[in-house]
């Protein structure tokens, strides 16, 4: 059975370690980036079933890669993370 693929994309490094340490423990195969830019470049790269992203980072945000994901990779499931 394939492991799902998680991709956590958060500008706080302490978000991204708590996430991934929680997800790996309950079997997800994690990869995690501290910028919006970064992990668009992952998804380029790779498929994810799903990506968790902070809403507001530096640069490109959680809604640039929501925009990213609807037009290249509409399968993935995005669930987008804010603490505003």
């Amino acid at each position: 059975m394939r492991q799902e693929r998680i991709l956590i994309i958060d500008d706080s490094q302490d978000v991204c370690a708590h996430l991934a340490e929680y997800l790996r423990a309950e079997g997800f195969e994690i990869e995690t980036s501290t910028e919006g830019a970064a992990g668009i470049s992952l998804l380029e790269s790779s498929f994810y079933d799903i990506v968790l992203t902070d809403l507001k980072m530096p640069g490109v945000g959680g809604m640039e890669v929501l925009r990213y994901l609807q037009e290249h990779a509409p399968e993935t499931i995005c669930i987008i993370l804010t603490g505003y």
